[in-house]
This record gives C-alpha cells, structure tokens and sequence, in this order.
C-alpha cells in the first residue's frame, strides 16, 4: 500500500570503514588515553591543592581568645 522511502539507507547497508580510514586506530586511541590519564591527574592535583588551600583560608584565621 504504501511504498518504502529509500531516500535514507539505513545503517546496515553501509560499508564497513576500512582500517586506514577508521577515525580511531590503535595509535589514535593510545594517544587519547595517555591524554585523558594525564588530565584527570592535573584535575585531581588542581581539585586537592584547592580544596586544601581553601581549608587552610577558612581554618586558619585570627584564632579569638576569650579570656
């Protein structure tokens, strides 16, 4: 009754990508995963360096001595 619209493929008749034009490689994915390591170091260095200098701010003030 109706016909099929084949404006549109649908995913599966695609062709495969070849390993040459794949957009992650084996290279392409060590590197981003060395990089993603390396950042979330530098976010979790930044993250405890600031939470300890913001509780050495609130923490450490002009102590009130009520003789």
């Amino acid at each position: 009754m109706f016909k099929r619209n084949n404006q549109y493929k649908s995913s599966l008749e695609y062709e495969p990508l070849l390993p040459e034009e794949s957009a992650f490689d084996s290279r392409n994915e060590k590197a981003m995963v060395i990089f993603m390591v390396i950042a979330l170091l530098i976010c979790g260095i930044g993250i405890v360096f600031s939470i300890t200098f913001l509780s050495y701010i609130f923490f450490s003030g002009p102590v009130i001595n009520l003789d």
